[in-house]
């Protein structure tokens, strides 16, 4: 008993100075073209436990998470984005485009009243944070959010199809 103890504090005490020299690592001051992107839906989907959500970072890698209906198999997809679609999403994240979307205001009946299906972003961009959401802000006809909304599709449809060739192995 007396040795798992010290193995677990030794763990403790080795993890937790691997995450302060993480810290250390990553205090480079913050550049316009650094983002993060997290981006998850709402809405009918919530009843049945299978909200898909996404992050993807400025270099363009992204995980993509699809939750089991019900507690089944969640999908996960990790990748790279293309270059051409990492190089639009640096040209369409501004702050300025940020800001305006966060000031606006969505008008007209929300989708997840209807069983459908809602977007929150949180976007962080040079160390600011916006948070964007489908029900609040308006957001349909913005370059930005089309193309994150955009990516759901893409990457849903990449993990089926990738589990379908799993499945045939």
């Amino acid at each position: 008993m007396t040795k798992a103890i010290w193995i677990v504090l030794l763990a403790t005490i080795a993890i937790g100075c691997g995450d302060t020299q993480t810290l250390a690592q990553s205090t480079q001051a913050p550049t316009e073209s650094q983002f993060t992107i997290m981006a998850a839906t709402k809405g009918g989907c919530e009843l049945a436990r299978a909200c898909a959500s996404y992050q993807i970072s400025r270099d363009g890698s992204y995980v993509y998470t699809q939750p089991g209906v019900f507690g089944g198999e969640t999908k996960t997809l990790t990748g790279t984005l293309a270059a051409s679609e990492s190089s639009e999403l640096s040209k369409l994240i501004t702050q300025s485009r940020l800001s305006a979307l966060k000031m606006s205001k969505f008008t007209g009946t929300c989708p997840s009243f209807n069983d459908g299906t809602d977007y929150v972003f949180d976007i962080t961009l040079a160390a600011q944070e916006t948070n964007l959401h489908s029900c609040k802000n308006a957001l349909s006809e913005d370059a930005l959010a089309m193309q994150l909304t955009r990516f759901f599709n893409v990457f849903s449809r990449t993990a089926t199809e990738t589990n379908k060739l799993e499945g045939l192995r």
